[in-house]
């Protein structure tokens, strides 16, 4: 029998990119699969899985600027790219996943497509899933619901609109 190499290899690794490490395997399993279910033009591109090691690598673009490096001068082009970043948190929606963690340092810019990428996925949840049967989890305070702070209810669309939401205030 051959023995089952540990590594799945997505694409080739000259793009850039870094790594991601995870203390507990199932956070990397559940990371990986609302990457690869949410996969699109405008979410983060996963290249490489290491099982082993507990390691995702991640594409990543030089280029790319941070929604939390914009500038006062850059708000027109934030109300600009809207609606593609609703669009990106939609089509996620769509595939039965709340991102969990909508916030200006998760969307990238990038200028030579003038597009959006949602990042770092480590927040996301399928929509529905109990929030009280979750060990824990991850959220940004200032752009969480107070039933994501508490850990009550269920993991549903609105988390990620009221975060967007709070982007605007």
């Amino acid at each position: 029998m051959k023995k089952l190499d540990a590594t799945l290899h997505f694409s080739k690794l000259s793009r850039e990119s870094y790594r991601k490490h995870f203390v507990r395997i199932e956070d990397m399993w559940r990371e990986f699969r609302a990457l690869i279910e949410c996969r699109g033009s405008s979410t983060q591109r996963v290249l490489d899985i290491d099982i082993t090691l507990q390691v995702l690598t991640l594409e990543f673009d030089r280029e790319a600027i941070p929604l939390n490096q914009f500038e006062q001068h850059d708000r027109e082009l934030f109300f600009e790219l809207l609606p593609d970043i609703e669009l990106a948190i939609e089509y996620c929606h769509k595939r039965g996943w709340v991102h969990g963690d909508i916030k200006p340092s998760n969307i990238l810019y990038i200028p030579k497509t003038r597009k959006i990428k949602l990042i770092d996925f480590g927040a996301s949840y399928r929509i529905g899933t109990w929030r009280e049967l979750l060990k824990e989890w991850q959220l940004t305070p200032l752009f969480s619901s107070q039933e994501m702070i508490s850990g009550s209810g269920v993991v549903n669309e609105e988390d990620d609109w009221f975060s967007l939401n709070q982007m605007l205030k």
